[in-house]
């Protein structure tokens, strides 16, 4: 019942996140093109986008309003995908508490497109740990018509190979983090991209625009993400040391990316598996205590300092004036 609930929270909001209004408008034009007799070609080569955000906008394009039906679409398949993950973990208290403490949940409101994708590499992981590679392609194939991000997560399988203790990997997260407080990595990243030069310095500047790039190497968000990821990887049994390679993947990539948007959306595919390990928090009862404070005061911490936890607050709906009228709030587009 409660994912049913989240299900249409999600779907039936309206200008929510800092990149609705962009995804919208684009999802809009692209539908209204079709519908005028633009054929995929022409598409394709005005308007790039995913595979299935453009056979959605094909499908749609009668409705007067196709990027609420897509949202909506998008909102049921990745809530769909979480939900049969926490079932099989059989986790859906500590689930559904990190989901929204953590704003994992408003994350993925304004990262529509690559939400489901991150929704279904959760799911994936089943194969990686059952080591299912063919099942585990389809996945990513299936993700990558999403967000073409996906397709990087294809060596991800191999992880399976591999397995660095967890008192180890607590002291290189604990390094990088201070490295990234001072600012070393990302005058380090500066250097190397600026080195390198041509297209990768381009990718790497124009990627540069995160809300967390003016604050996360120098504030209190940075520790504690690194934190709660902390005490999770300290509490995960040795039997998922799988589930613990790929938190501590998103620990590293996180502090890596020196809030770069390109790298800080590699972490949140890692990151997302705070779903599943959280769950071994709460079965130590002090650390559940502790920890589920934290939580709470991050989640206060991250609504009044960065933006509204990226535009998710104030919820509106699509049973709003403001929808009816195609009014969107104004926002600093960060």
């Amino acid at each position: 019942m409660a994912f049913i609930f989240i299900a249409l929270l999600s779907g039936l909001r309206y200008d929510i996140g800092n990149d609705y209004q962009i995804q919208a408008q684009q999802w809009d034009n692209i539908a209204y093109l079709f519908h005028a007799g633009f054929g995929l070609k022409e598409l394709v080569l005005q308007n790039i986008t995913e595979p299935m955000s453009l056979v959605l906008c094909f499908l749609f394009s009668w409705s007067k309003h196709p990027s609420a039906v897509i949202f909506f679409i998008y909102s049921i398949l990745e809530v769909y995908f979480i939900y049969k993950v926490v079932r099989h973990n059989d986790c859906f208290i500590s689930a559904i508490f990190i989901l929204f403490t953590s704003c994992i949940l408003f994350q993925m409101w304004d990262w529509t497109r690559q939400a489901v994708a991150m929704s279904i590499f959760l799911y994936s992981f089943q194969y990686i740990e059952n080591a299912k590679l063919g099942k585990y392609l389809i996945c990513i194939l299936f993700a990558f018509l999403f967000h073409v991000s996906a397709i990087v997560l294809i060596p991800v399988y191999f992880v399976n190979k591999y397995d660095i203790g967890k008192y180890v990997t607590v002291c290189v997260i604990l390094v990088l983090t201070a490295l990234a407080y001072a600012g070393i990595l990302e005058k380090m990243a500066s250097l190397i991209i600026d080195t390198a030069g041509g297209l990768l310095y381009e990718g790497y500047v124009g990627s540069s625009h995160s809300v967390q790039s003016k604050n996360v190497s120098g504030s209190l968000l940075l520790f504690f993400n690194v934190a709660i990821v902390i005490v999770q990887l300290l509490n995960i049994p040795k039997d998922r040391k799988i589930l613990r390679t790929m938190l501590t993947l998103g620990a590293i990539l996180y502090t890596l990316s020196t809030g770069n948007l390109l790298v800080d959306r590699i972490a949140a595919y890692f990151l997302l598996f705070q779903l599943i390990s959280f769950q071994y928090v709460f079965k130590v009862k002090s650390m559940a205590l502790v920890t589920s404070v934290l939580m709470l005061f991050y989640y206060n911490y991250s609504i009044i300092n960065i933006g509204g936890t990226r535009g998710a607050v104030p919820y509106d709906s699509v049973f709003s004036e403001n929808f009816e009228k195609g009014i969107f709030r104004y926002r600093k587009f960060l």
